[in-house]
């Protein structure tokens, strides 16, 4: 039986097993398995040495099994030989999160066995381990225990250590962290289950989000992130600027000129996933300086209401899906960052208000004070509380409002024909937080230059406009519109995460640039 501190000196010949693979037929049979030591747990018998080790070996995620080094008796139906008490001191010795080279033979866990319970997600199997290497061992102590990074990074609560008579755990018990404490420690950071879990679903509110739209036959294409204007966000400040060849560049704010361009080009209809770029010094939970937009225009035949029902079918379509395919993920998340039930309307229950609608609404519940700030949107605290009027009303956490002020939309958005002092806009609200926006958008050259006009921000003379301006001067435009959502404030509010970092993969604000 070989144990160390090394590379395997022989080969190891049994078959690498990935943990979820692991099943009835594999008892028995001896495995390799390439884990990390998750945490390790000795069985002591009054005054005499330590027995028996158990150690919690983790893979990807939190697939987790039960390893078990025993110096007195093999496995039940297994030859396997014993091993020596030193071997049982070396592996108790193994610092934490080391990554480790396992071969053993998988047996079946019997019912009620208090002595090895444990916390794994493999429940009904075990692996008794005969061979066992340390390729990388970690730091004796850890900035960031592996707990620690599994908690809520906002509670500031202490993980307090268990203990038992019988069972001695061993493993590092930090102070409270903060959530600059776990990106500052990033490597545990990642490996915790939750942040995985809140990963996995990232990447599968991007593929939703793909296969809808390519099952009704949307085009994809991909948006510049260098940009030779600033016309398409709401503030001059809000840009990044760079030196680009002896002239100024900029990182793009939105992808706004390009879909346009896409349908003016002759697409019907379009998509991108691309980085968007915003100089933002506002709340942090909320904004980031560097987020993933998807980005939607398609073709408008009658009104802008056809773009607003396609973007709601889509969004609700993600949340269902999401639900399906990841309630591991969720059941995990909800553990350390809890939230209240999503509530979703049924088919042909959904809420649309129309402004004037949400501001009769804030009027019946909120305080004076709140109705006090500003009269032409809706802002962060008035968000919040009419998504609990909402949810109280319509039994829903997502809702629609539309019908926006025409002097709180951006100049590209067209005005409502009836109404001037009204735009053909749209937000989407989820959980009371503002998850993407959208609208008809201007596609008539002399229209679009009395919209500039009117407009504080930008003027004719502004870079890039006159440009803007021609493509719709240039041939014949077919009237458009879409929208646009922030990847991370949809995955953020749909998990009912404290902040849209959680979300990131690694996270922007004006106070981190690392790593």
């Amino acid at each position: 039986m070989d144990f160390g501190n090394a590379v395997p000196p022989n080969k190891i010949l049994s078959p690498l097993k990935h943990l979820a693979e692991i099943g009835e037929s594999d008892v028995g049979r001896m495995v390799k398995l390439r884990v990390w030591l998750q945490r390790c747990r000795v069985v002591q018998q009054g005054s005499e040495s330590f027995k028996v080790a158990f150690v919690e070996l983790r893979e990807e995620r939190d697939w987790t099994i039960l390893g078990i080094v025993d110096e007195t008796a093999p496995a039940a139906g297994v030859s396997i030989n014993t091993v020596s008490k030193g071997v049982i001191r070396w592996v108790r010795n193994l610092p934490l999160e080391s990554f480790m080279v396992v071969e053993g033979a998988i047996i079946k866990r019997a019912s009620g066995e208090p002595v090895i319970e444990n916390h794994c997600l493999i429940t009904d199997y075990a692996i008794h381990i005969v061979r066992m290497y340390c390729e990388a061992p970690a730091a004796n102590k850890l900035t960031l225990s592996l707990d620690n990074a599994s908690s809520n990074a906002l509670s500031g609560q202490m993980i307090e250590d268990t203990r038992s008579p019988t069972l001695q755990f061993i493993r590092y018990v930090g102070p409270s962290r903060s959530l600059a404490t776990h990106f500052d420690n990033m490597v545990l950071h990642k490996r915790a289950p939750v942040t995985q879990a809140i990963a996995d679903i990232r990447m599968m509110t991007r593929r939703i989000f793909c296969e809808y739209l390519d099952d009704r036959v949307f085009t994809q294409f991909e948006a510049p992130c260098l940009v030779p204007s600033v016309w398409g966000t709401d503030a001059r400040s809000k840009v990044f600027s760079l030196r680009y060849f002896g002239e100024t560049a900029f990182l793009a704010t939105t992808a706004q000129l390009y879909k346009q361009l896409e349908i003016a080009g002759g697409r019907k209809k379009v998509y991108c996933i691309g980085p968007a770029f915003r100089a933002d010094r506002a709340n942090m939970d909320k904004y980031l300086t560097e987020f993933t937009s998807l980005d939607v225009e398609t073709e408008i035949e009658n009104d802008y209401t056809e773009v607003m029902l396609l973007l709601e079918s889509l969004l609700l379509h993600i949340f269902q899906q999401l639900k399906k395919r990841c309630q591991h993920q969720i059941n995990l998340i909800a553990g350390v960052y809890p939230s209240s039930e999503l509530l979703l309307p049924d088919h042909g229950k959904e809420v649309r208000l129309t402004f004037p609608e949400a501001r009769e609404l804030l009027r019946e519940h909120a305080s004076p004070d709140l109705m006090l700030c500003d009269t032409t949107f809706i802002n962060a605290a008035q968000a919040a509380l009419l998504g609990a009027v909402v949810r109280e009303k319509y039994a829903t956490d997502f809702f629609t409002v539309h019908k926006f002020p025409s002097s709180d939309r951006p100049f590209f958005v067209m005005e409502d024909s009836d109404n001037p002092e009204l735009s053909n806009s749209f937000t989407f609200y989820l959980r009371g937080q503002d998850v993407g926006s959208g609208g008809q958008h201007i596609h008539i050259p002399g229209v679009l230059e009395r919209r500039i006009q009117n407009s504080s921000y930008p003027n004719m003379s502004t870079p890039g406009i006159g440009k803007y301006v021609d493509i719709f001067s240039s041939g014949g435009v077919s009237p458009h519109g879409g929208g646009t959502f922030g990847l991370d404030r949809l995955v953020a509010w749909y998990l009912g995460l404290p902040t849209v970092q959680l979300a990131a993969c690694y996270p922007r604000t004006k106070m981190r640039l690392t790593p």
